[in-house]
């Protein structure tokens, strides 16, 4: 996640524009060079960035070109103060937020940016961005944790988790951290509570436990959300959830449109590894049905399948490519 936005700049030309250096404290200070020489640069930097739509990336689109928002970034890594870019950490800007943040990190490796992050986390003001030909969005919060995530002590990635689990937000950094991290048990309350609320994204934490005591919670999960309760399930494949699959199968199977939730389906059932999950993993092979996205249905059946060793499954798996629904040639 990180290596994404370390690539990134800051786009726009330097349109002559000028700023008062005292609105950037610190601003320009850079050894060698006249401050005010630097301090203007950084202004002007600071101009381009704060007109600019888009954070990109050092080389957008087809012909990989940089763009005058990443010139503006550069100036502003290369030439302004560590005070400088931490005050602007404070701006409404979120693209120029990240660009100094990114700034700190580069220019500044020895600086602690873990402070700073945290205060981010409560941060959601989203922006487009551009990496490579890719248009994405993103907020100040995740965009700040991406480029520090990896370098996280097991002491700081507490204190993240702490804040997520305690903390309203919508970062997506937060799905992100429950489907991924370890969640100790002394958070099993909180979350239990959060999945009653309706709070989706913890049933896969509370799965990996296999409390019996869950189920019920993972059930109601299937009814209200069910791409969660499904990644759940596959982490927590008891037995009770069966007909509960087998049912849920049936809606799936007349839905006249492609979803990621039908894809989740067949991974869960594929953990189970017995006959019932083979009578169920089987239904879309059944010319018999009216199955309007079969096609569909069936290279998610191959891709749920793919690895694996029960002697059922593989039988299975040579019928679909026979059929010519290989996962390795995946289409939909």
């Amino acid at each position: 996640m990180r290596n994404r936005f370390r690539a990134f700049g800051v786009s726009g030309v330097l349109w002559g524009l000028s700023l008062a250096c005292s609105v950037l404290p610190g601003c320009g200070q850079v050894a060698g060079t006249s401050k005010q020489e630097n301090g203007d640069s950084v202004a002007l930097a600071v101009a381009v960035i704060r007109k600019a739509k888009t954070l990109d990336d050092s080389a957008v689109g087809a012909s990989a070109v940089k763009t005058s928002t990443y010139a503006a970034y550069e100036v502003l890594r290369d030439k302004a103060s560590k005070k400088c870019l931490i005050a602007l950490q404070h701006d409404p800007n979120p693209i120029l937020v990240v660009y100094a943040f990114m700034a700190l990190n580069e220019r500044f490796p020895d600086h602690d940016l873990f402070p700073v992050l945290m205060k981010h986390l409560k941060n959601d003001a989203d922006f487009e961005g551009i990496s490579a030909c890719f248009p994405y969005r993103s907020s100040v919060g995740d965009a700040c944790f991406d480029l520090l995530a990896d370098e996280l002590t097991p002491e700081q990635k507490a204190q993240v988790l702490h804040q997520v689990l305690t903390t309203k937000n919508s970062l997506a950094l937060r799905w992100w951290i429950l489907q991924d991290w370890q969640i100790p048990p002394k958070y099993l309350g909180r979350m239990r509570k959060m999945a009653a609320a309706g709070d989706a994204q913890v049933l896969v934490a509370l799965a990996r436990f296999r409390r019996e005591e869950d189920i019920p919670l993972i059930l109601k999960g299937l009814e209200r959300s069910p791409f969660h309760a499904l990644r759940a399930i596959s982490c927590f494949p008891d037995e009770r959830f069966l007909p509960h699959l087998a049912q849920f199968q049936k809606k799936l199977l007349a839905q006249k449109f492609w979803s990621r939730t039908a894809r989740e389906f067949y991974v869960a059932v594929a953990q189970y590894k017995n006959a019932r999950a083979l009578e169920i993993l089987s239904i879309p092979l059944d010319q018999q049905r009216d199955i309007p996205m079969r096609k569909g249905h069936l290279w998610f059946v191959a891709e749920a399948i793919a690895e694996s060793k029960v002697p059922a499954f593989v039988e299975l798996r040579e019928k679909l490519k026979a059929m010519g629904f290989d996962e390795r040639e995946m289409e939909l």
